[in-house]
């Protein structure tokens, strides 16, 4: 008798409450298992079309569930043995699926195996008990809203860094405008003549003259400037950095295509060679 499955933690698909941007988790994340499997290069191929299962559902999960599915890249749930390659039954998702579900390790166990292991009764009998569950099977490629929610979220911090270095000047000008200082002032200036008796109430006036040396303004308007340059510097200095990061960013995409196109051909010559095995046995039978 199969176990029970519990079906507490399992997500609805498609999810109600997405975590959107999604966690970002890029291919030079990925860790390197080579230490534990021999044959690193078909693995390699595995942890990719994982990888890429989650850039196309992490917009259809909830915060909780990308990081499941982090986690389970990170501890390279991915990773096939000899004994699961044409049962997924073997697979440690598998079995974890038949009694804990969740949206996050279907999502990895479809992507690591092809459709004909997939298709086979096992699997079909898996699913049947899982689509209740979930509510719907179907896997849909949001990859692009994965992508634009992270270039939405640079372009807020961008926006955000110019409109603090614009502040900048302003404050500098109002921290540094030249003040009266009292060795600036002039003295008071009093009439040194007596006043006679028919102007003894006309007493003279102190008067005041303060004046701004030239030269400090001058020196204030130049650090100004200078200060108010150097930081349009570094503002160009970080766009520059954004920039490369996002050419970075789509080289990485260009070679994950390439990856694409390098497992389509090692799974046709896969099917290929088992096409030739099935030949060669049936001569075999024949005696030809």
């Amino acid at each position: 008798m199969a176990p029970s499955m519990n079906t507490l933690m399992a997500s609805a698909n498609p999810c109600p409450s997405p975590q959107i941007p999604p966690i970002r988790f890029d291919l030079e994340d990925l860790p390197d298992p080579n230490f534990r499997i021999k044959d690193a290069p078909e693995q390699r191929c595995r942890a990719e079309r994982a990888l890429h299962a989650y850039w196309a559902q992490a917009a259809n999960m909830t915060k909780a569930d990308q990081e499941i599915y982090i986690q389970l890249l990170k501890n390279c749930s991915f990773v096939v043995q000899v004994d699961a390659i044409d049962d997924p039954r073997e697979h440690p998702l598998y079995k974890d699926l038949a009694t804990n579900p969740s949206w996050p390790k279907y999502v990895m166990l479809k992507a690591i195996y092809g459709p004909e292991i997939l298709s086979q009764k096992l699997m079909v009998e898996l699913e049947i008990d899982l689509e209740p569950i979930f509510g719907s099977l179907d896997i849909k490629d949001l990859t692009s809203t994965y992508l634009q929610g992270h270039v939405a979220k640079r372009k807020r911090e961008e926006e955000s860094e110019t409109e603090d270095n614009e502040e900048i000047p302003s404050r500098i000008v109002k921290k540094q405008s030249p003040e009266i200082m009292p060795s600036e002032q002039t003295p008071v200036t009093t009439t040194q003549t007596q006043p006679s008796r028919s102007s003894a109430q006309n007493i003279a006036t102190p008067t005041l003259s303060p004046t701004v040396s030239p030269s400090s303004s001058r020196a204030a308007r130049r650090i100004t400037m200078g200060e108010a340059l150097s930081n349009q510097d570094a503002l160009l200095k970080r766009r520059c950095d954004a920039l490369e990061a996002s050419v970075a960013d789509l080289r990485r995409k260009v070679d994950a295509s390439h990856m694409n196109v390098i497992v389509l051909l090692t799974t046709i010559l896969e099917r290929v060679g088992r096409l030739d095995e099935g030949i060669d046995a049936i001569r075999r039978e024949l005696g030809l």
